[in-house]
């Protein structure tokens, strides 16, 4: 991964990280365990994966500076904050958690999801307010409403457009 400048984090705390163990339905240190610095990272999605820009937890293990966590923030995560220091989240089948060495720390990086969310939910609003411009036969209702990943998403605007561009050209 490309360094990462000041500007690209909304947050940065301490924390062990955990993964979910579904045998015993409990909580383990991820990769040995160890503190980590975790961020929310806003990265550039270059194309074919539709450009723009994503935002990632990161995991550094302080250590060794192993990196332990690596995990695309999209509409589709689920949050959890289970206690003070306890926080966890699903993406798709990844299921992690972080216990914050402060109250504080969790507080801090609970407001960064939230950021990176409604930031993804602002760009996603605002591409399904310029289809709907685009074309005004409400098929842009129909597939900004389904259950599309990102990519899809992005290739249907694109393909969209394309025929858009063609019919008033022609």
């Amino acid at each position: 991964m490309t360094e990462a400048y000041e500007d690209d984090f909304l947050v940065r705390v301490r924390a062990q990280v955990m993964a979910r163990d579904e045998s015993t339905e409990g909580w383990l240190p991820l990769q040995g365990g160890g503190l980590a610095n975790v961020s929310i990272r806003k990265r550039a999605r270059l194309p074919p994966d539709g450009g723009g820009h994503e935002y990632i937890i990161y995991g550094q293990r302080i250590s060794d500076q192993t990196v332990i966590l690596s995990c695309v923030i999209n509409r589709d995560l689920q949050y959890f904050k289970v206690m003070p220091t306890f926080h966890h989240w699903r993406a798709g089948k990844q299921r992690n958690g972080l216990t914050f060495q402060t109250a504080a720390d969790a507080r801090a990086f609970d407001k960064g999801i939230i950021r990176a969310y409604d930031d993804l939910i602002d760009v996603l609003n605002h591409h399904h307010h310029y289809l709907h411009q685009v074309n005004g036969f409400g098929l842009c209702n129909l597939l900004c409403n389904l259950y599309i990943d990102d990519q899809c998403f992005f290739l249907l605007f694109f393909l969209l457009l394309t025929e858009y561009f063609v019919a008033i050209t022609h």
